[in-house]
């Protein structure tokens, strides 16, 4: 029926998001009352029972003082009296400076005759005097049912009980301090919830009063609140659904009834009244049964993913959370779970927590599979697990908005998945960033779910964007298809949304169907280092990845051959470039592009080797913009290899520029090719290279022919055919992961540009996670030669002064400093954090105390990488504990202080005496042996072989690796064999 009351609908719930934390939907929110103040609950409360008033201004002035007779009024409301003083109004009262016609007078007539005041004993009332805090508790507790007769004088005996009942604990109590407005509403709501009393004079006490409700058959005590003010009173109700259905209504427990809201209700504590849902919350009703009133309990929610929870125990109802136990909440009898289950997975979800055969402890939901990006763990007043509710955010059912039509009431998307939703003929409302918002709120590139939530359609909108360079990316390999499951930009990495992420490599015009895909970002656009946009889901998960690649440098290449390329569903033919930046990209080709029809029919490939200037469309198809063929030139090159200056000597040749126009050269002209491109098409192996800089320059006098393109007075690129030529060197990497798919082994490298993959040549020395390495690339993939790399440490950093780093290799038996080494860094020195996940730092991230491995190459001065590490420093003195020889045998124990493990082959043991000379463990024994050692967890045994027994004397043992040693004298005693 709400159709034509769409707009009702928004209306309420901005309404509702105005005054949601302290307000009502039908009065003005006071404008001087602060939403985090502590009295705020208590004044709205109070003001939705009509106990307190605003002012005309729409100010409630909590700081201001209140007079006398104004808290005889509020004394009477709050006393159910007020009826009684409308007929008690002009009638003169016992007070002589309270006149008949005075405002107040019904007020504190009815407050006088209930002994809720008593004046001063000269007859007077001052009405005008402000009231002091002990007034105001004094009067409060006498409408509990408490009197004189509590023990003491005045006023501490009133004093005493407020604050054994805890209605002060919220205030400062200062007894003769004037009360203001906002300590009355706080003291006001505390005395509320208390039980009424009676006195029992025969035995001179205050005892809970007690009565028989409408529908009730026992007598039970009650609160002030239930009593004057006929009002129904739940504590601690948990509401699991909430409807906009003709205004809005609460279920509570799950029970499929709602309870509506009266349009002046007070919804307190939370920012908005969506948040209202899956909370605990105490509720005031009227006489028609609606909310009038409600308030949140904070016991707290506990949000976690699917990895971060599992199962703790075996008795059916305890967890770890977020490393965290938490237990299952019970009845009221405490004999069975009582959970509530919410969402599209609530079925899954409680089979996981609940179900009899428990999985085994350890089990995360995530190897249950249950198919969610989070999941709400609401608490209750006991901090047990009262409800859990899985959200599932799939980026299959997201859509990128392209625009909104206000006057159709029309979102119309960019991803092909989702086009448009019409709302013209629908009930909706909107949440923007989890509040309630308006249709012209939605914007361009936000992300948006549109739900039944809330009995209408419901758009959930999220516009949160993270700009940012893609550093790297984690994945998962899955029966063969290698997932993206992370993604790093500036520095934080964000997970990816079930199904995977919508791409634009177009910056946002047009977005690619949900994948996860690691082609879409480490091979088809080339997407780590660029500069993109994430747009997020409401588990702020990754579901879209905004970049313009379409940069100039990444334009240019050499054409590899043809490729198969993935094209929507189908696989193509296509083209792979080798690129400037050793990588080999794979393109769809455009299917009208003639140039490219000329020479690619599909069967036979003529434009291999060629260097090619291209661009890619919106549908991420190659163009070909021009083809270099032909323009390869015949130059005398020399080189300044110190200012990486060349110099181009003769006449009557000419480059070209990047759109392929002739260009000469005039001899002598000099270029700084510092930041220019080199390729090489040809090696000994046939391989395309990218060149160092620092290596052509050492052999450019030696090369006659080249391809030179410049861009204005640089040279950008240079393509040379030399099978002398070695392609770029040098270059180190930490390797992050290793593994093999259908196209080979591969290793995933930590480079300043993030982490990126990179195929493993086959003639390669072997790739293992964890380790830093100096590779070649050779055609897109690393050669890996370390014959010439050496490693130090682990080493504990004494000191850094400028570009020497001081270490501690080696301590002794006592954790003294045994011996140093000096090392030195420079400018190139590259840094990696490998205590938890590799990361690229600075020199600045390392300090004094640090533990670290160092890389330097065979030749060089300075250090080529500092590794970060979680290790120990070696001890160097090795304690021996104990020799004890038995028969032929002697046997070694080594102190635990020495933290290498003790192997043959690690440690070298050696024993000696005048007859079988020097023996080292692990060696095979023979006639000419007179000892065999062999190692055995911290302990070495060496034997006499064959039938000797050990000659009477002195025996040497040492034992050493490489930096630690020591020795012992061993006497041997034929007649007993023991050690002195």
């Amino acid at each position: 029926m709400l159709k034509r009351h769409n707009k009702l609908v928004t209306l309420l719930i901005l309404a509702f998001f105005m005054f949601s934390i302290v307000g009502s939907a039908g009065a003005a929110q006071f404008s001087d009352v602060d939403p985090a103040a502590d009295a705020t609950p208590a004044i709205y409360k109070l003001a939705a029972l009509d106990i307190l008033e605003g002012y005309p201004d729409g100010t409630f002035a909590p700081d201001n003082t209140i007079t006398r007779a104004e808290f005889a009024k509020i004394a009477v409301v709050t006393a159910g009296l007020e009826r009684v003083a409308s007929g008690m109004e002009g009638v003169p009262t016992q007070f002589n400076d309270v006149a008949a016609d005075n405002w107040a007078s019904g007020w504190i007539n009815v407050a006088a005759a209930q002994e809720f005041v008593q004046g001063d004993g000269d007859g007077t009332f001052r009405p005008q005097d402000e009231i002091t805090q002990a007034e105001v508790v004094t009067v409060l507790l006498r409408i509990l049912g408490y009197n004189d007769n509590l023990t003491g004088n005045w006023p501490s005996n009133y004093i005493s009980k407020a604050a054994s009942l805890g209605v002060l604990d919220d205030i400062s109590f200062i007894a003769n301090k004037a009360a203001t407005r906002g300590e009355v509403a706080l003291v006001g709501s505390e005395v509320l919830e208390q039980n009424v009393v009676e006195y029992r004079s025969s035995d001179n006490l205050f005892a809970e009063a007690r009565k028989t409700f409408e529908d009730e058959e026992d007598p039970r005590s009650y609160s002030l609140l239930e009593d004057n003010f006929e009002s129904a009173v739940e504590t601690d109700q948990l509401v699991t659904d909430v409807s906009l259905d003709d205004g809005i209504a609460f279920e509570f427990n799950a029970s499929g009834d709602l309870i509506e809201l009266t349009e002046t209700a007070v919804i307190a504590n939370v920012p908005s009244w969506n948040q209202v849902k899956e909370r605990f919350v105490d509720y005031i009703t009227n006489d028609d049964g609606d909310i009038v009133y409600v308030s949140v309990q904070d016991y707290g929610v506990v949000t976690a993913t699917a990895d971060d929870i599992e199962v703790n125990r075996d008795d059916r109802d305890e967890f770890t959370i977020n490393d965290r136990n938490y237990r299952l909440a019970l009845n009221e009898d405490g004999d069975e779970v009582d959970v509530t289950y919410l969402g599209a997975t609530a079925s899954d979800l409680e089979e996981y927590f609940e179900r009899a055969e428990r999985p085994e402890e350890g089990v995360t939901l995530e190897d249950e599979e249950v198919n969610v990006d989070n999941v709400d763990f609401v608490l209750n007043d006991d901090g047990r697990i009262a409800l859990i509710k899985g959200w599932t955010w799939d980026s299959g059912n997201a859509g990128v908005v392209d625009n909104v039509n206000l006057s159709r009431e029309r979102v119309q998307y960019k991803n092909s998945d989702i086009r448009t939703t019409n709302l013209a003929d629908e009930d909706y409302a909107v949440l923007v960033n989890g509040l309630p918002a308006e249709l012209e709120d939605i914007q361009e590139n936000d992300v948006v779910y549109v739900t039944d939530l809330y009995d209408v359609t419901l758009l959930v909108v999220q516009s949160a964007q993270v700009p940012g360079e893609l550093e790297s990316i984690r994945t998962v390999t899955d029966n063969d298809d290698v997932n993206v499951t992370e993604v790093r930009v500036d520095g934080t990495w964000y997970d990816v949304a079930i199904n995977g992420f919508m791409l634009s490599a177009d910056a946002g015009s047009d977005f690619y169907d949900a994948t996860t895909d690691v082609d879409r970002i480490d091979d088809e656009y080339e997407l780590l280092g660029e500069d993109v946009v994430l747009l997020t889901n409401p588990a702020e998960k990754v579901v879209g990845i905004i970049s313009d690649v379409d940069a100039t440098d990444r334009n240019f290449g050499i054409v590899d051959g043809e490729a198969s390329v993935l094209d929507g569903n189908q696989i193509v033919e296509g083209i792979s470039i080798f690129r400037s930046d050793d990588s080999v990209a794979t393109y769809v080709i455009e299917d009208s592009d003639e140039n490219l029809a000329k020479v690619y029919d599909g069967t036979t490939f003529d434009i291999k080797n060629d260097f090619i200037k291209y661009s890619i469309n919106s549908d991420g198809e190659l163009e070909l913009e021009y083809n270099f063929e032909g323009t390869v030139d015949e130059w005398n090159f020399e080189a300044e290899t110190d200012d990486n200056i060349l110099t181009v000597k003769g006449s009557g040749n000419d480059a070209v520029d990047v759109d392929g126009a002739d260009v000469p050269i005039t001899d002598g002209s000099s270029y700084d090719i510092s930041n220019t491109a080199i390729f090489n098409l040809h090696r000994d192996d046939g391989d395309l290279q990218t060149v160092d800089v620092a290596d052509f320059l050492d052999a450019a006098e030696s090369i006659d022919e080249a391809l030179l393109v410049l861009d204005g007075n640089s040279i950008e690129y240079i393509v040379i055919d030399d099978g002398e030529l070695v392609g770029t060197t040098g270059n180190i990497a930490m390797v992050v992961d290793t593994g093999r798919d259908a196209d080979g082994d591969y290793a995933y490298l930590l480079l300043p540009q993030g982490e990126v993959k990179y195929y493993i040549d086959s003639d390669s020395d072997p790739v293992e996670e964890d380790t830093v390495i100096t590779f070649t690339l050779k055609q897109g993939e690393i050669y890996v030669d370390d014959s010439d790399w050496d490693d130090f440490g682990s080493y504990e950093i004494k000191s850094i002064s400028g570009n020497i780093i001081e270490v501690i290799t080696a301590f002794d038996g006592d954790g003294d400093e045994l011996s140093t080494q000096n090392f030195v860094v420079d400018s190139d020195t590259i840094y990696y954090d490998n205590e938890n996940d590799p990361v690229l730092i600075e020199k600045g991230d390392i300090a004094r105390g640090d533990i670290i491995n160092l890389y330097r190459e065979d030749g060089e001065t300075a250090v080529a990488v500092v590794e970060l590490v979680d290790a120990d420093v070696l001890v160097k003195e090795i304690e021996i504990e104990q020799v004890t020889i038995t028969d032929d045998e002697l046997t070694i124990s080594v102190d635990d202080n020495y933290e290498a493990e003790i192997e043959v082959g690690n440690i070298a043991v050696y024993a000696s005496d005048d007859v079988g000379g020097d023996n080292l463990a692990g060696t095979s024994s023979n006639n000419d042996d007179k000892f065999f050692v062999q190692a055995s967890g911290d302990n070495f045994t060496i034997t006499v072989n064959g039938d000797e027994e050990a000659d009477d004397g002195t025996y040497i043992v040492r034992v050493e690796d490489d930096v630690n040693s020591n020795e012992i004298e061993v006497e041997v005693d034929s007649n007993d064999y023991v050690t002195e």
